[in-house]
């Protein structure tokens, strides 16, 4: 029997150190590779402001139900680390002192909450309730840094069906959509924040890498909303623990269930008639609609628990169907190199600019039958300009 138990232990440790885990007081296990969590700390006194030592702080996940306790100090201080990026439920304790109930405190991915509350004399049973509470945030930490709750993530623009979640980062100061210099990004945008490279900038999904190994980018592209809890770009002054990072880190934190059942339903339509216009080039060219696009995308998700404030689930699927035509009929752009077009191209550039388009081969006739509009054809630059 004694077997089968150190066995079982032994299992229980290597799947927690392998695939990370929840810890029952809500807490997640420190076994990642980056942050995954927030911090709530504050100080209690009383309405005088003396400081409150032995105080008890209760934080209650409002999802989960999980509780995490700990007292105040000689100081009246108190700090919560580990604790789940959501909205808590923080209760506060002491002998001779009315009960103070702070609701709504949002602990977010990377960031220290700070709670202060005084205790006004009273019975232990008299319960003084407050919404939200006066928080101060980052107060124990010199990072800047934009974070995007799961409401942020749903509401604010992004480029839905194609573009990735870390399209919020655009949202934020500082950071730009930049040139992607040959090495695109294919799961998202290219993120360039404060003027550093598109390469430099780090991407992490629940604390587990995710950099594209070859190019710019994340490794994994998030275009669903519906599994993103919190979504958190760094700019600035980040921490040790983020290794490579040279321009930014972006912190996606992924959706968990809780003890109310939650679930959505979505749908994304986007066609080339109804929703997609020509661009200045195109119109130039001749060019009098845009290519065939249809783009379908369905979202579907639901979570909820399954032994409460103990066992919870959380699923969601994606769908995208999508049509476009592999080559177009008599809609390509003009812009392309003609025997005329090098020709006339030639005499208003510069010598260095000439030897380059010399190099080039011209089309004579486009793929497809497409009709072409010469270069000379082209608004010409005024005499003794070059280009």
């Amino acid at each position: 029997m004694k077997e089968k138990k150190l066995v079982k232990s032994l299992f229980l440790a290597l799947a927690l150190t392998m695939f990370g885990g929840t810890a029952p007081d809500g807490t997640v296990a420190p076994i990642m590779a980056q942050q995954v969590t927030g911090t709530l700390s504050g100080t209690v006194t009383d309405e005088q402001g003396a400081v409150v030592p032995g105080a008890q702080v209760v934080a209650r996940n409002a999802g989960t139900g999980a509780e995490v306790t700990t007292t105040t100090n000689e100081n009246g201080i108190y700090r919560i680390t580990a604790l789940i990026p959501g909205s808590y439920t923080v209760i506060i304790s002491a002998e001779g002192f009315k009960k103070v109930e702070n609701t709504d405190v949002d602990v977010k991915l990377g960031s220290s909450t700070g709670l202060d509350v005084a205790l006004a004399v009273g019975n232990l049973g008299d319960i003084v309730e407050i919404s939200g509470g006066e928080v101060l945030i980052e107060r124990d930490s010199s990072q800047i840094a934009a974070n995007y709750d799961a409401r942020k993530v749903a509401d604010l623009p992004n480029a839905v069906g194609g573009g990735g979640i870390d399209t919020l980062a655009l949202l934020t100061p500082g950071v730009v959509e930049a040139g992607d210099a040959g090495f695109g990004n294919t799961n998202g945008a290219n993120i360039s924040a404060n003027g550093g490279r598109t390469r430099a900038t780090s991407f992490n999904i629940d604390g587990q890498d995710n950099n594209d190994i070859s190019v710019s980018g994340p490794a994994v592209g998030i275009d669903n909303a519906d599994i993103v809890q919190e979504f958190q770009i760094v700019t600035n002054n980040f921490s040790a623990e983020y290794g490579q990072a040279g321009s930014a880190v972006v912190n996606v934190i992924t959706k968990g269930g809780s003890n109310e059942f939650h679930g959505n339903l979505s749908f994304f339509h986007r066609d080339s008639k109804n929703f997609d216009t020509l661009s200045v080039q195109e119109r130039a060219s001749g060019q009098k609609e845009a290519p065939f696009f249809l783009d379908n995308t369905f979202n579907m998700s639901l979570g909820g628990r399954i032994i409460k404030d103990k066992l919870f689930f959380f699923a969601s699927y994606q769908g995208t169907r999508q049509a476009q035509n592999a080559f177009t009929q008599g809609t390509a752009s003009a812009l392309v190199l003609t025997p005329n077009g090098i020709s006339t191209a030639l005499q208003f550039v510069s010598p260095a600019i000439a030897n380059v388009l010399k190099l080039g081969a011209a089309f004579n006739s486009p793929l497809g039958g497409a009709s072409i509009r010469d270069l000379e054809k082209i608004k010409s630059p005024k005499p003794n300009k070059t280009i």
